[in-house]
């Protein structure tokens, strides 16, 4: 796992009103001595149990929080990734240059290894996401769309019809542009006008 990755999910921990301690949620997830690097690598089930250990001390769902978390890291993935970007694209033009663009760059210069995203062009206005990893952390896609429906001044209609946490063998994702259409490209806020939170 990248540690850019564990390294933001800690920020996604400390600075939300609604989330526990970082030690709380350290301790409960037995990496309570870990310092965490954005340019290290880490195993992957250290993510998974920090991700549970959250959900289990905010009584919610693992799936829910990292919906959560996956809006909030969109927003630091997208100022470091912006230069790869076109002036031109929306949300869902970003999402399908995520294995072309985006992932090769993490591969490249970290070793890291982003699961195989494939999606698939099924109209100017919808993709969809098969998805499936061991990790099971499709709540992270949904919680980007989220963040690039915001970047995008765009309204997106997402439908999870198969979740590897409801038994399936892989999650699939339907995204749907309701508004600002590329076809009306006047209509889009570019990328490069946007603000991104911090």
């Amino acid at each position: 796992m990248h540690g850019l990755i564990l390294t933001e999910f800690k920020e996604y921990v400390v600075d939300a009103d609604h989330t526990p301690s970082w030690d709380d949620v350290a301790h409960r997830a037995e990496v309570a001595e870990r310092e965490y690097k954005a340019q290290t690598s880490y195993p992957d089930e250290e993510v998974v149990r920090i991700a549970q250990a959250t959900a289990d001390l905010m009584d919610m769902t693992t799936r829910e929080v990292l919906v959560e978390y996956g809006e909030k890291v969109m927003y630091s993935l997208y100022d470091i990734y912006q230069p790869l970007t076109e002036d031109d694209w929306g949300s869902l033009e970003l999402m399908m240059e995520v294995e072309e663009r985006f992932h090769p760059t993490v591969r490249d210069r970290t070793g890291g290894k982003p699961p195989l995203l494939n999606f698939e062009r099924q109209g100017p206005d919808e993709i969809t996401l098969q998805y499936k990893s061991p990790r099971k952390l499709c709540g992270i896609a949904i919680g980007t769309a989220h963040a690039l429906q915001k970047t995008y001044d765009e309204e997106l209609s997402i439908e999870e019809e198969r979740c590897m946490h409801d038994g399936a063998d892989h999650c699939f994702i339907r995204f749907r542009r309701e508004t600002a259409s590329l076809s009306d490209p006047g209509s889009i806020t570019s990328a490069s006008d946007t603000h991104i939170p911090a």
